[in-house]
């Protein structure tokens, strides 16, 4: 399932990426620029979530989320 929805948010960002370049809102360089921060936040952004919810899961000592 987790690839299903992995899947679908690419591919919304190739489609937005691309009607980016396509309405002449952004040159190429924009669009592959945001894309590899994508790429470098996402590990980031998911350790970090992943952390709080661990800390928050303690603190409020609800059942562990999988």
């Amino acid at each position: 399932m987790k690839t299903r929805a992995c899947a679908v948010w690419i591919a919304c960002g190739l489609a937005v990426g691309y009607g980016r370049l396509r309405l002449g809102a952004h040159y190429l360089s924009d669009v592959l620029f945001s894309a590899g921060t994508a790429v470098l936040m996402a590990p980031i952004s998911i350790a970090l979530g992943d952390r709080y919810l661990a800390l928050f899961d303690r603190v409020t000592g609800s059942p562990s989320r999988e």
